[in-house]
């Protein structure tokens, strides 16, 4: 009942959303053709980090593509599957003036068949852009993440993140801070730097 979609006992389907101003960003995840048994391991997750967010509820998965060769269909290509899902999203929800193409990335040049293509939403209204420009940018994606500690034992330290942002860094044989690592302090959180 978590608005979660399944093939046969296997989730293929999960979702959240967040209420806004005027409305809800609403975000979804349709496991159309990906490697099940990477996206198994990475469902695991990290045992070095200690958070206090809600932890993920494991679930059995499967493909949109998995199923269908499964059952002797036509191979399922993701570039059609988001051209179709944002073709009805459009439809219901869209401006008239609101359409959708397949174009070259170097080029611009429309082209749904070319493995080079992304796709182009124009006509967006100024509300919907704000609100894509505000999920894209660092306080919304790290911002918001909750307090998290992670081990970096080949380095022996333990980085404390609050906002996004390094707020400590601990030697882990627990002779306090790293003076090594403080300038990184108030830094957004890369594993780049360690």
């Amino acid at each position: 009942s978590r608005h979660d979609l399944y093939r046969e006992n296997s989730k293929i389907w999960g979702s959240a959303s967040r209420i806004i101003r005027n409305g809800a960003f609403h975000h979804c995840t349709l496991l159309v053709d990906s490697d099940t048994k990477l996206l198994h391991k990475l469902l695991k997750g990290d045992k070095t980090l200690v958070t206090s967010a809600t932890a993920s509820v494991p679930a059995p998965t499967t493909t949109l593509a998995e199923y269908a060769r499964s059952q002797g269909l036509p191979a399922i290509q993701p570039r059609h599957v988001i051209q179709d899902v944002t073709t009805c999203y459009l439809r219901r929800y869209g401006n008239v003036s609101e359409h959708v193409t397949w174009c070259n990335e170097e080029t611009g040049v429309p082209s749904q068949h070319d493995p080079g293509s992304v796709l182009v939403v124009e006509g967006l209204s100024e509300d919907i852009r704000a609100g894509v420009e505000e999920i894209s940018d660092f306080p919304w994606i790290y911002g918001k993440t909750p307090r998290f500690s992670k081990d970096v034992p080949k380095k022996a330290i333990t980085v404390h993140v609050d906002k996004g942002l390094i707020v400590q860094v601990d030697r882990c044989d627990g002779n306090g801070k790293s003076e090594r690592y403080s300038h990184l302090i108030g830094r957004p959180f890369s594993e780049s730097y360690f």
